[in-house]
């Protein structure tokens, strides 16, 4: 049994799904706790090296609305991210326990689409804002996470999706055509019609309608809604032009989303924004320690070396690329700085 992952302690075991397994872990030098994210890797160097390097794109994010990648541990066949840990809920399983005021909605949204914002500067598509990936903070906000696997450069092909992931699709990365922010917009508009109806538009009885998805024109949200649920006039516009078919007439940004966002949450009384965190937490899980036993890929827990070099400093992120060369490599290195000396 090994309970460590590089210089982090693995506390216990928090969930599994297709794409990893995630634990608990901590940081006895920062005194915090982590989440830490275990993936297979690519058996082809080339495709270890593109994960390599989409893991440092995505660390490289730094906003309070993305769940921050603090470390990247690679083995010979396993890559660890470690995460920022999040105490709350993700969105689906907040979802599934109740239906949203419409200031939650709007201020999740707010937070999510401020997040894609962050990731269109380094023109990475997401590619999968499914609820899932949305976290659920205990102060009452929303941080999106999942770029390590999801995260792709502007004009990358469509992904390999799991279930749940269904639930974010636009018609262009069904067709396996390349993706832009605009598919994340639509993503924000399945989520945005979700929250507020109470259900998905292209998805029934748990099953994709792919010719709703690809071909016919949704219900309009305010006729899916329950009658209690009042939806402002710029907000049902707003879902409908983020579900538009193709990516040309929808929203090239994520600004017109935030703009109504605020806009609408400026015309609600103040005294909703302090049911937020109290109508979010029931749903928060409870932090047990007894979860699950713990079980580490043996190579991360005895030779998981960081590749995340130290943001400042020329000689730590000397130390830093040393200590990250393997034996062969370094006695190379060595071998050529006695040449040139002689």
């Amino acid at each position: 049994m090994y309970d460590h992952v590089g210089p982090y302690r693995i506390l216990r075991h928090l969930k599994e799904g297709g794409q990893g397994r995630v634990f608990l872990g901590y940081d006895a030098r920062l005194h915090r706790k982590v989440a830490i994210k275990i993936y297979k890797l690519p058996e082809s160097r080339a495709g270890r090296r593109q994960l390599l390097k989409e893991a440092r794109l995505i660390a490289d994010i730094q906003s309070p609305r993305v769940v921050a990648v603090h470390d990247v541990i690679e083995s010979d066949e396993h890559l660890a991210l470690v995460l920022e840990y999040v105490e709350g809920c993700t969105l689906e399983e907040f979802l599934s326990a109740t239906h949203p005021s419409l200031y939650t909605v709007l201020s999740v949204c707010r937070d999510v689409a401020g997040a894609l914002a962050q990731a269109r500067q380094r023109r990475i598509v997401h590619g999968d804002v499914k609820p899932a990936n949305i976290l659920l903070t205990t102060e009452g906000r929303a941080k999106l996470t999942d770029f390590g696997i999801a995260g792709k450069r502007t004009g990358g092909t469509g992904l390999v999706l799991d279930a749940g992931s269904f639930s974010a699709l636009s018609p262009e990365q069904y067709r396996g055509e390349p993706l832009d922010g605009r598919s994340d917009l639509f993503a924000i508009g399945c989520l945005l019609y979700r929250m507020l109806s109470g259900r998905h538009p292209f998805i029934e009885n748990g099953r994709l309608d792919v010719q709703a998805l690809l071909h016919k024109p949704h219900v309009p949200v305010r006729e899916a809604a329950p009658g209690f649920v009042e939806i402002p006039d710029m907000l049902a516009e707003l879902v409908d032009a983020l579900l538009q078919k193709q990516p040309g007439d929808r929203p090239r940004t994520t600004r017109l989303v935030r703009y109504v966002m605020r806009t609408c949450i400026r015309k609600l009384p103040l005294a909703h924004a302090d049911n937020l965190v109290r109508e979010m937490g029931p749903s928060f899980r409870p932090e047990d320690p007894q979860d699950m036993p713990v079980r580490v890929p043996p190579g991360l827990a005895q030779s998981g070396v960081s590749r995340l070099p130290p943001r400042e400093g020329f000689m730590p992120r000397l130390k830093h690329y040393w200590r990250g060369m393997k034996r062969p490599a370094r006695l190379a290195l060595v071998s050529l700085a006695a040449a040139v000396v002689a």
